[in-house]
């Protein structure tokens, strides 16, 4: 597990500055939130919120999209850099929920 770490720090870029990389995990966690938030809007207002607004659809795939990818580095941010252990954990939650939303929906459907 530790070699995919490291092979995945240096694909990502493991030269980045810890503020950088901070900013990196900030930016998919605050992404999250607002799919997250247009995603319970479309699902408390629309009958058929697949259908309408149109692109509803694209929005639950992006949440999910862009969640899990910022659960992952979240994660990844974690395991590099143990000292910020509250924010990965927020972040990685905040992106947990933007994934599971639409998927929990989709499945109950």
């Amino acid at each position: 597990m530790g070699d995919l770490l490291e092979f995945l720090a240096a694909v990502l870029g493991e030269d980045l500055a810890p503020s950088t990389r901070r900013g990196l995990v900030a930016t998919f966690a605050a992404t999250s939130v607002v799919l997250l938030s247009v995603t319970m809007w479309a699902l408390m207002t629309s009958p058929a919120p697949l259908r309408q607004p149109t692109w509803a659809l694209a929005v639950f795939a992006g949440s999910v999209l862009v969640g899990g990818t910022g659960v992952f580095v979240a994660l990844l941010h974690w395991a590099r850099d143990s000292s910020d252990r509250w924010f990965s954990i927020v972040s990685a939650v905040i992106s947990c929920a933007a994934v599971a939303l639409p998927v929990l929906w989709m499945a109950t459907r």
